[in-house]
């Protein structure tokens, strides 16, 4: 039985943790508790525990002081600290001093304490020879994925690992987060992952190193991985100012698989680099590789290009943004033309494709409030884009329901939107020319209305304010010019209405984490 210590000055959180052990099935007893650090280091001192749980703030001695003490004295401890959600600067501060893990006290259970004592203890066998396990048991065992997916970032030789988790099918989503922008080094990420994996329980492994992120998730498809990644751009941006790219490995089977797996991830990511989407998929940089002698549908030869679908999902995203009908329809149809280009037909490769560029009506969809569902009892709603794929026997079937699908949608949109006849003719004024100067006084005014109460609907209306639409607006078409077009990037300001090339850098950098030059990767 291993032997835990809690140093906490609040007593609900030492009964708290008490009692997420209390049983003893999961190899761990509380020996001790203490109410600041003072008295955590002669309870330590005394009852000489595998593991410490501390607070950094009490008033009995803070828990810094008490973690360098423990840290200069006992090698061999492991040292978790108890945390609250702002305490980013303290808990750095607490790994720099020599603490093996963190924990969020006020949402903690007992899965992810546990998990934290095997990752601490791992750290402690690493640099002691101790072993990790809670009834003795290898560190390699106990770290698991972690271990071996630091392993592999770290560009050391993997050692093989066994965990059940891995003996069915998942993928490998690896994240890369800007190091020019925002505050946070590995601690700080390392608290983001743990509130993502805490968050949503398709990821089933992580580990950190560096700006980078490695998740492993369930084998729930491409749309279910692509919602885990906006995840973690929201979690990037809220908690470290910066956001990350990702690149998604294709299915792998069995832990022994991991290192492939990472490495189409990684390679996934640098391809991201090049095509421009923030997420980007290695079996589509799979499906890109001419293959010889190959034909297309028409046939002529042709290969599916990653670049020309990105680009056509841009227009798709902007299209219905509009709600333009004619427009989404066209751009859709351009997507399903590559589709049917596409040398390699794997039919769960196009699938997850086709689904993937449906998205903007999903998303629009549920920001409106209702869902594409059709009900089989009454026929009423708007088909579903998942099951439209998936019963679908060729891309020709699903290809002869856009227009209705498209029209359908778009209706519904709109008298869900209930947008004022005003608001809709300024928005429409400025998406037929971004290269123009606008202000409030001006839109105002074509709307028969004062600045004022003009500013205050039309935020109402569309959601965000005048001036935050209209650079929204500038950024996507900047990105597909940057995509389709080889303008240099301050013909491209000029052409969306931005003056100065520094000012349109910020703005782009802004919209979708990378700057102009990255996302063409010159």
């Amino acid at each position: 039985m291993r032997r835990v210590v809690v140093v906490d000055d609040e007593i609900l959180v030492r009964i708290g943790i008490r009692s997420l052990l209390d049983d003893g099935e999961a190899g761990y007893s509380v020996v001790g508790e203490a109410a600041g650090g003072i008295e955590g280091a002669s309870a330590v001192a005394r009852l000489d525990p595998d593991i410490v749980l501390t607070d950094l703030v009490m008033a009995e001695g803070d828990g810094l002081e008490l973690i360098r003490r423990l840290r200069a004295d006992n090698q061999g401890v492991a040292i978790i600290v108890l945390s609250c959600r702002n305490d980013f600067e303290l808990v750095r501060e607490a790994m720099r001093a020599g603490a093996d893990d963190y924990v969020f006290k006020l949402s903690l259970k007992t899965p992810e304490l546990l998990e934290s004592f095997s990752r601490a203890l791992g750290k402690r066998a690493g640099s002691t020879g101790r072993l990790a396990g809670p009834d003795g048991g290898s560190a390699c065992a106990a770290a698991g994925f972690a271990a071996a997916a630091l392993t592999l970032m770290r560009g050391e030789a993997l050692f093989a690992f066994a965990d059940p988790a891995f003996e069915r099918p998942y993928r490998i989503l690896f994240l890369d987060f800007d190091p020019a922008e925002g505050s946070g080094g590995d601690p700080a990420l390392t608290q983001l992952v743990r509130e993502l994996a805490r968050a949503d329980c398709r990821i089933i492994g992580s580990a950190v190193s560096g700006r980078r992120a490695l998740l492993a998730l369930k084998n729930e498809g491409r749309g279910a991985a692509a919602e885990v990644f906006a995840l973690a751009e929201e979690f990037g941006g809220r908690y470290l100012g910066r956001l990350p790219r990702g690149g998604l490995s294709r299915l792998a089977g069995h832990s022994s698989e991991l290192a492939g797996a990472f490495h189409e991830a990684r390679g996934a990511v640098r391809a991201a680099f090049r095509y421009g989407p923030p997420l980007f998929f290695a079996d589509d940089a799979v499906a890109g590789a001419t293959r010889s002698g190959a034909r297309g549908d028409c046939g002529e030869e042709s290969v599916f290009s990653p670049e020309a679908y990105a680009t056509a999902c841009v227009r798709i995203r902007r299209s219905v943004e509009a709600l333009d009908t004619r427009s989404a329809l066209a751009d859709l149809s351009a997507v399903f033309s590559l589709l049917r280009s596409a040398t390699d037909k794997d039919a769960d490769r196009l699938a997850s494709l086709a689904i993937d560029a449906f998205s903007p009506f999903k998303e629009r969809a549920r920001s409106l409030g209702f869902e594409l569902e059709k009900k089989q009892d009454t026929g009423e709603g708007i088909e579903s884009p998942d099951d439209m794929v998936r019963s679908a026997r060729t891309l020709g079937d699903i290809e002869g329901k856009l227009p209705s699908f498209v029209e359908a949608f778009c209706r519904e949109a709109a008298a869900r939107a209930g947008l004022r006849r005003e608001v809709a003719e300024v928005r429409r004024w400025v998406l037929s020319d971004l290269a123009r100067q606008y202000t409030v006084e001006e839109a105002a005014d074509r709307a028969g209305m004062s600045p004022s109460h003009f500013a205050h609907i039309f935020k109402k209306e569309i959601g965000v304010s005048f001036i935050d639409f209209v650079n929204r607006s500038r950024m996507e078409r900047a990105r597909e010019l940057l995509l389709t077009t080889d303008l240099l990037v301050r013909q491209i300001a000029d052409a969306v209405g931005v003056e100065s090339p520094n000012h349109f850098g910020l703005l782009f950098r802004r919209a979708f984490g990378v700057t102009p030059n990255e996302l063409r990767g010159r």
